[in-house]
């Protein structure tokens, strides 16, 4: 299934009502729903929510995981994904992917980005918890405790 901007799902706080998801470049204007729960952040409760009543946009977002990821790594960035996907246009869900692959990095794998996009992914971010992440020293910290005794 590809997601459309007509792609059906079933918003998490009112699951008798079907939503349309939003398409490219929402106006007030235009008679296309905007889901009431993609307005705001989903919580991690409504990110369960959503993938159960969801399945086929669940589906497609599975689709993007690396077959590298395991468990630990794909599931906070799946979270992501599905918290930040209604900011994004479906023409822009390559730039939603990167965004969430620069967080998971920096998060299990200590890269390091610039500040600004490093600031943009942890806001986006807000609220994931992530369970047994590693903690990294920069060289700099490492030879300061060194110097230091």
């Amino acid at each position: 299934m590809v997601l459309t901007a007509n792609t059906r799902w079933r918003c998490p706080k009112h699951a008798t009502l079907e939503k349309q998801l939003p398409g490219p470049a929402l106006k007030e204007d235009e008679d296309r729903k905007v889901p009431c729960c993609m307005k705001s952040k989903m919580s991690a409760l409504d990110v369960d929510d959503f993938i159960q009543q969801n399945r086929a946009v669940a589906d497609q977002v599975e689709t993007h995981r690396g077959y590298w990821e395991s468990d630990k790594h794909w599931l906070p960035r799946r979270e992501f994904i599905l918290r930040n996907m209604s900011e994004y246009d479906l023409e822009q869900l390559d730039q939603l992917l990167a965004l969430s692959m620069v967080w998971a990095n920096n998060v299990f794998l200590g890269c390091r980005y610039s500040t600004e996009l490093l600031d943009k992914v942890k806001e986006m971010a807000e609220g994931i918890e992530v369970e047994d992440a590693p903690v990294f020293k920069t060289r700099d910290e490492i030879m300061k405790k060194q110097q230091g005794r």
